[in-house]
């Protein structure tokens, strides 16, 4: 058994006794959670697994499998059975942009409709030493509006598409799967270590301006060009190593874990669309690259636990270099020509997404309502904007803000279902100032974009199953 001082008592002690068939569950779960598209959520490297929604994604101690493998590999040491959950999250996310325009435009609407994110794990122990595995999905996040349909008229399209040139669409998924080690040196500390790789994906549409200045008149909607790039990184190395202390009196307990990600080289394809018969074309071959700097996330909290109740809180601060916060796509062998048939070379096209350093806080109480069988969590969550205001863009605009959630834990015959929902309050970003620009090849018409209000809304609902044996 778990020695006493790193026993969880709303983890371990809420599954029943008995032996369980980890098959039927797993299979069932997996089928719902098989088939998914990218859940529009966050820009944060933070992992949440189904178990975690109720809690707001608190977990740097108490979730002793899935999140401990991804995070904080020293808290799988709580359990000395064999284990094995599955999961599914269900993201739904409302973002709505309001152009600052000196006539009334209509509120653009993201339609990237509700995500679905699968999570699996399983650990085993020998001894003091235990052993897991875990698939799960980080950085997730998509939204795509709709651009200017064909014939529309000028006039239209500079009143309801003024912000078509800061960005059409955007996804960036990234799933990873990590397998590790952990061990209880003495009964107050467990240290441990997990590493793996992602797969890491992205995709954006733009649309820029490849007038030619004074030539032409800026955002003239007839020399508009619709670019789409996309890449992705099938092999991105990852690893966390976490540290779990109790000091003597048992109650409190402490956590310790920082994380890395490697820098992500994304390989892909650019493709060019004219907006109009008259608009620029996109010759080129279709090579286009982008690079993901590396990142590290240190994590810190503590739990303290009652008899019938637990409270955690924890802090991190994820850390990316300064070259992360203005990201562009390489293209070597991309030409613009326009209906005259000038000719421009162009070599690089200013990706939405930004990312910056940031710190975020996190926290949960369990309560024990029926001993052995049942348990109500809730939880609370804050986290910063991901992007700074003037690099705002809608296809990877991340604002951010407070996030609240209930969930509830049910425990029977070495099963434990849980199932969590959370909400991340409407919080408004207002942009009245951009670096975003119109980005297009030929001289002039550099103009700033993008102007505008953002306010975005995210619901998410968790559920999972674990069975110990």
């Amino acid at each position: 058994m778990v020695p006493a001082k790193l026993r969880v008592r709303s983890g371990a002690e809420r599954v029943g006794g008995g032996r369980a068939r980890w098959i039927p569950y797993a299979v069932a779960l997996a089928a719902v959670g098989g088939a998914h598209e990218v859940a529009a959520q966050s820009l944060s490297l933070d992992a949440i697994p189904a178990r975690a929604v109720g809690r707001a994604g608190t977990g740097l101690l108490s979730d002793d499998l899935g999140g401990a493998w991804a995070h904080n590999p020293a808290a799988a040491s709580r359990r000395s059975s064999a284990r094995a959950a599955v999961g599914i999250t269900l993201v739904d996310t409302d973002l709505e942009l309001s152009a600052f325009t000196e006539e009334p435009s209509p509120v653009m609407v993201s339609r990237a409709g509700v995500g679905r994110a699968p999570s699996a794990a399983a650990s085993v122990s020998w001894g003091r030493t235990t052993f897991g595995v875990t698939y799960f999905s980080a950085q997730r996040l998509a939204r795509r509006f709709e651009g200017p349909p064909v014939g529309l008229p000028e006039e239209d399209i500079h009143r309801d598409f003024s912000l078509r040139y800061a960005g059409l669409s955007g996804a960036l998924r990234r799933d990873a799967v990590m397998g590790g080690v952990s061990r209880r040196f003495t009964e107050e500390l467990a240290l441990g270590f997990s590493a793996g790789a992602a797969r890491v994906s992205m995709r954006e549409s733009r649309r820029i301006w490849a007038g030619i200045a004074p030539r032409d008149v800026p955002k003239d909607p007839r020399r508009d060009l619709d670019l789409l790039a996309s890449g992705m990184d099938s092999v991105v190395p990852m690893a966390s190593l976490g540290v779990v202390y109790v000091p003597d009196e048992g109650d409190l307990e402490l956590a310790l874990a920082a994380s890395y990600t490697a820098a992500s080289a994304l390989r892909g394809a650019v493709v060019g669309r004219p907006a109009d018969v008259l608009s620029p074309a996109l010759m080129s071959e279709p090579e286009a690259a982008l690079e993901l700097p590396a990142a590290v996330v240190v994590r810190a909290g503590g739990r303290w636990q009652g008899e019938r109740w637990s409270a955690e809180g924890s802090g991190q601060v994820e850390l990316w270099p300064a070259r992360a916060r203005a990201l562009h796509w390489d293209l070597p062998a991309a030409f613009v020509v326009d209906s005259t048939g000038q000719l421009e070379r162009y070599r690089t096209l200013p990706s939405q997404l930004s990312l910056r350093s940031s710190a975020s806080l996190r926290g949960a109480v369990d309560v024990q309502v029926v001993e052995g069988l049942l348990w109500l969590v809730a939880g609370a969550a804050w986290s910063p904007i991901a992007t700074s205001t003037p690099r705002l863009a809608p296809g990877f605009s991340d604002l951010g803000g407070l996030t609240t959630a209930l969930g509830a834990e049910a425990s029977a015959g070495g099963v434990t279902v849980s199932l969590g929902v959370s909400r991340l309050w409407p919080t408004a970003r207002s942009v009245r100032h951009s670096l975003r620009r119109l980005d297009g090849p030929f001289p002039g018409g550099d103009e700033e974009t993008g102007l505008a209000r953002y306010e975005a809304a995210t619901d998410l609902v968790g559920f999972s199953i674990e069975v110990e044996q």
